[in-house]
């Protein structure tokens, strides 16, 4: 039986983090099996080795992108595709199509080295996510629909589907403290187009999904009590074929 896979997605500051954790923590409470990618940071490394080298270190990096590569010759085929859509001849953008397919790489092996479910809010989706990042991912529908159908032809997928305004997540934002992950400079006006791009991005990446029909999609409310969301995605992880 294919593995099972729960993306949480939503727009930055939206609580995607923060409900994996409380959905994980309510379900072991419970006895269920599940596993976080977050939690298994150590694991990840020990795989993947650290992040990319700097683009400075030209030989470690053509060496780093060989390596991983190898590994899924067809998806990184497929998420260059995606990447050029976006950005065509932009050789800045290659640092996120390293980043996008690292996600994937380790969380395919995850996958298959853990029993249980597992519920992350780090995987292809938000490498995909981050890759369109600050531009319009339309352009690129027909060679996204290739990636995506390439990226989860082996697992049982389930979106998980955070929604939130981008005036909410903003707020959330601004509401953060000083050492934890915030969003960069710029005014009021900037920062709400930045985010209703993201928006639309989204939107344009869970209409792909649906498109193809592989992946099973439910809708949460940002704005629900916390609780309330932990418990229901600690059901959905219940619910899963090979929980």
């Amino acid at each position: 039986m294919k593995p099972t896979l729960i993306e949480v997605v939503g727009l930055p500051g939206c609580g995607k983090s923060t409900l994996v954790r409380a959905a994980l923590e309510h379900l072991r409470e419970r006895g269920g099996s599940a596993w976080s990618w977050d939690e298994l940071e150590g694991a990840r490394v020990r795989f993947l080795g650290p992040d990319p080298p700097s683009l400075r270190s030209p030989l470690r990096w053509v060496a780093w992108r060989l390596e991983s590569y190898r590994a899924d010759p067809e998806l990184s085929r497929r998420t260059h595709a995606v990447a050029f859509a976006l950005r065509p001849r932009r050789w800045d953008n290659l640092r996120r199509v390293d980043h996008c397919l690292r996600q994937q790489r380790c969380t395919r092996h995850l996958l298959e080295q853990h029993e249980g479910v597992g519920v992350t809010d780090e995987g292809y989706l938000h490498g995909l996510y981050s890759l369109s990042f600050g531009s319009d991912l339309s352009p690129a529908r027909d060679a996204l629909l290739g990636a995506l159908r390439c990226a989860y032809a082996n697992v049982q997928h389930v979106v998980v589907h955070l929604v939130a305004t981008p005036e909410t997540c903003i707020e959330r934002f601004s509401q953060r403290p000083p050492d934890a992950s915030r969003f960069g400079p710029g005014t009021p006006s900037e920062v709400l187009e930045i985010f209703r791009r993201s928006a639309s991005n989204q939107d344009v990446l869970l209409e792909a999904l649906r498109t193809l029909g592989t992946s099973r999609f439910v809708e949460l409310d940002a704005l629900d009590p916390p609780d309330t969301l932990a418990r229901r995605l600690a059901k959905l992880a219940t619910e899963a074929p090979d929980h």
